[in-house]
């Protein structure tokens, strides 16, 4: 992979529109939701308290057996096998992530301008 993009810096073209290598980029992988709920359960675990996190691993498993799990992960599937650009979560995050959201995006979608100076520069 980086021998190919050393040589689309040399040989391409030098001036190209935005999406010119975008055919060339390999599809989003779709994650197993038991992949998605255990890293999910990794970053809030120094979140909570025992007791919560202990819930929170129920409420998983409860969710993993469940049919819902397995329509959703269905339902996901099919979306990245039927989106042309190989990217099934694109219209997902465009969709909810600016459109919908009537709040100012900088605070509300930006994390790293929500986090004080002091954290973002080890100060």
């Amino acid at each position: 992979d980086k021998l190919a993009l050393f040589i689309l810096k040399f040989l391409g073209p030098k001036r190209c529109p935005l999406w010119f290598y975008q055919s060339l980029l390999p599809e989003l992988p779709l994650p197993k939701l038991e992949d998605t709920v255990k890293r999910w359960l990794a970053s809030v675990e120094s979140l909570v308290t025992e007791e919560q996190m202990t819930e929170a691993t129920s409420a998983v498993q409860e969710l993993l057996q469940s049919e819902d799990a397995t329509e959703l992960q269905k339902f996901l599937s099919d979306r990245a096998k039927a989106n042309p650009n190989g990217n099934w979560l694109e219209e997902f995050w465009l969709e909810f992530a600016y459109l919908r959201c009537r709040d100012s995006l900088a605070t509300n979608v930006n994390f790293f301008c929500t986090d004080s100076s002091d954290n973002m520069f080890n100060e």
